[in-house]
């Protein structure tokens, strides 16, 4: 694989093939890994809140529909 370094990145190359930038730098992506499943992991959380805020609310409902 053909690479150039990218000007002012120290980490950074260009595939000369593909034309895509690459990051050598394993920590900077195992960070970058590590942020993305804690924001995945954060929005699957809100849903389930928002799925059983909206089990409470219907219960609150029906509680009070029927009195």
């Amino acid at each position: 694989m053909d690479r150039l370094k990218v000007e002012g990145h120290s980490n950074l190359y260009r595939d000369l093939n593909s034309g895509a930038v690459i990051n050598c730098n394993r920590d900077e992506y195992d960070l970058y890994i590590k942020a993305k499943a804690n924001r995945e992991n954060m929005i699957n959380e809100i849903n389930t809140l928002k799925q059983e805020l909206d089990e409470v609310k219907q219960l609150l409902k029906k509680i009070t529909d029927d009195n």
